[in-house]
C-alpha cells in the first residue's frame, strides 16, 4: 500500500493566548476534537444514507487519518494533512462522495449559520459532544478560524469556530418538539420482530408497528410502495424525526391525477424496444420503470410541474422546480442519481444512491 499527505484543513488560533512563542498546551484538544467532530458526523452521513446496513464499512474510522504539521508564528496556525491511500478506496466503486468532506462542509454550514444567525442544521446526536468540546478547548475571548482545503477544493470558505457560536450550535441541536405528522413516504423494509413497515420519509426514518400477517399478505406494502401515515413524534429544531412515539394511521397512497398522468407515460416507455433512439437507446428494465412509477405517485404529491422522459442508456429522468431550485432525478435498474442547481447562484450539487431510501430525505442536496 503507497499513501501520500494532503492538506485536509488549517486552523488558526486567534487571541491574546496565542501571541507568544508557542500554543498553550490548554488549546490543543480543539484539534483532535475536531477530527473526532469530522469523524463522527461522517458516521451519521454514513447511517443516514444506508439506513439498511447496521454496520459500517470496515476500517471507516482508520480511513480518516489527520496529522498536525507546523504551528505558525504569530496567530498559531495549525496545518492538518489528511493521509491518503493511493492504491485503496473506502467505498470501493465511487459511489459515494467523499464522505469526510461532506462531513467537514455539514459542519462549516452549521457554524456559519451561528455566526449569521440564520437557521442552523442541527447536529446529530453522536456529533454534539466532540463539537462541543472544540469550544471548551478555547476562552471566550478567542477564536479559531478554520480553512477547508481538501483536495484543493474550496466548496466552503474560512469558518469561525468561537465559544458563542459553539454553543448557540449545541443548544439548536438539542431543541426538541411534540408533534403530528402527515404525510408520505416510501416502505423501505419490513421487519418480523418486532412486526413493523420501516418507512422513509422527508421527515426522516421511522418504523410503523402492523401485524406480520397483514405485512406479508398486503401488497400495497412491498418495499418501495409509496404510503400515507399519521404518526405522532419527537423532532430536532428542523422537524426532523428524532423518536417515534405511536402510531395514528397507514393506508395505501393514491396518486394525483398529475402522478397518474406520468405513471401512465412510465409504462408508455416500458414498450420501447432496443434503437428506439437512433438505433442508440436501451429499454427500460422492468425494474426501473416500478421504481419510477413509485416515485411518480410520491413526487407529485409535493411539487407541481414534474416532466418525465426516457434516457437513452435505460434510465427514466424526473425534472422540476421548486422555488428557486431546478432539480432532476435519474432512475436506474439499482442506483438513483439526484441533481439540483439553485437558480439564485451557480451551486450545483449531485447525489448518488444505491436506494429509495436514501432520496426522500435528500430532494434538494445543494
Amino acid at each position: 500500500m503507497t499513501d501520500d499527505l494532503e492538506l485536509f484543513a488549517t486552523m488558526s488560533f486567534k487571541g491574546r493566548r496565542f501571541d507568544g512563542e508557542f500554543i498553550p498546551v490548554g488549546a490543543l484538544p480543539a484539534i483532535a476534537s475536531y477530527q473526532d467532530t469530522l469523524i463522527q458526523m461522517a458516521k451519521a452521513i454514513w447511517r443516514e444514507e444506508n439506513p439498511d446496513k447496521e454496520r459500517l464499512p470496515k476500517d471507516f474510522v482508520k480511513s480518516f487519518d489527520l496529522g498536525l504539521r507546523g504551528i505558525g508564528q504569530g496567530s498559531k496556525v495549525a496545518q492538518l494533512p489528511r493521509r491518503v491511500d493511493e492504491n485503496g478506496s473506502l467505498f470501493g466503486d465511487g459511489a459515494f462522495d467523499d464522505i469526510f468532506i461532506e462531513a467537514q462542509e455539514r459542519i462549516a454550514a452549521a457554524v456559519i449559520a451561528a455566526n449569521n444567525n440564520t437557521t442552523i442544521r442541527p447536529l446529530p446526536e453522536n456529533v454534539i459532544f466532540p463539537f462541543e468540546k472544540i469550544g471548551k478547548s478555547i476562552l471566550s475571548s478567542e477564536v479559531i478560524d478554520i480553512n477547508p482545503l481538501a483536495h484543493g477544493k474550496k466548496r466552503v470558505g474560512i469558518f469561525r469556530v468561537s465559544e458563542s457560536a459553539v454553543n448557540l450550535v449545541v443548544r439548536k441541536s438539542r431543541v426538541r418538539n411534540f408533534k403530528k405528522i402527515d404525510s408520505l413516504g416510501f416502505v423501505i423494509g419490513l421487519s418480523e420482530a418486532p412486526s413493523a413497515l420501516r418507512i422513509s420519509s422527508s421527515f426522516g426514518f421511522f418504523s410503523y408497528p402492523l401485524p406480520w400477517a397483514e405485512l406479508r399478505s398486503n401488497g400495497a406494502y412491498s418495499i418501495g410502495s409509496v404510503v400515507s401515515f399519521s404518526i405522532n413524534v419527537e423532532t430536532d429544531a428542523l422537524g426532523e424525526i428524532k423518536r417515534f412515539i405511536s402510531p395514528g394511521a397507514i393506508s395505501p397512497s393514491l396518486a394525483l391525477p398529475l402522478g397518474i398522468e406520468l405513471v401512465d407515460r412510465i409504462r408508455g416507455f416500458a414498450e420501447l424496444e432496443a434503437g428506439w433512439l437512433d438505433g442508440l437507446g436501451a429499454p427500460q428494465s422492468p425494474s426501473t420503470s416500478m421504481r419510477a412509477m413509485e416515485f411518480a405517485v410520491y413526487l407529485t404529491r409535493f411539487v407541481e410541474g414534474v416532466f418525465v422522459f426516457p434516457e437513452s442508456e435505460g434510465g427514466i429522468q424526473f425534472e422540476w422546480k421548486s422555488n428557486d431550485i431546478a432539480a432532476s432525478l435519474l432512475i436506474n435498474e439499482d442506483t438513483f442519481l439526484l441533481g439540483a442547481s439553485d437558480l439564485r447562484s451557480d451551486r450545483f450539487r449531485e447525489k448518488f444512491f444505491r436506494g429509495v431510501s436514501d432520496v426522500a430525505p435528500n430532494f434538494y442536496p445543494v
